[in-house]
């Protein structure tokens, strides 16, 4: 089996199993056991009213990704225990990048560092999520 076709597959299942995913234009770009990739086309609907994207926004990319990687490490569905989100950048146009990381899974809980970045590569915001299999 391919591993574009067992990516296929998993973004697939996910998409199945969260509805919510599909209506925000998020896209799963790489997974690995090493890290999730995830991307945002910033549209109009994404934006406060300020302009830059919304922080709902980002932080929803964030618990997708590193949820999904949680799930993926666990090999069963995760549900978010808490998180701390650190908004150090606005995000404003073009495509943004969310890389998740494992920083120690657990019988019992996951732990895992979400990093949304610009084009450019600048850190737009930072998080820290505790995962809990179901």
């Amino acid at each position: 089996m391919s591993e574009t076709f067992e990516l296929e597959q998993i973004i697939r299942k996910a998409s199945e199993a969260m509805p919510f995913y599909q209506l925000t234009g998020m896209e799963m770009i790489k997974i690995s056991a090493e890290e999730f990739i995830g991307e945002l086309e910033i549209a109009d609907k994404h934006r406060n009213a300020a302009g830059s994207v919304h922080g709902g926004m980002l932080y929803t990319m964030i618990d997708t990704f590193a949820g999904a990687h949680a799930a993926f490490i666990m090999q069963k569905g995760v549900v978010t225990v808490n998180s701390h989100i650190e908004f150090l950048r606005p995000a404003v146009n073009g495509r943004i990048t969310c890389k998740s990381e494992i920083i120690k899974a657990g019988r019992s809980f996951v732990r895992a560092r979400g990093d949304v970045y610009d084009a450019e590569g600048n850190l737009l915001c930072t998080s820290m999520n505790t995962y809990y299999p179901v």
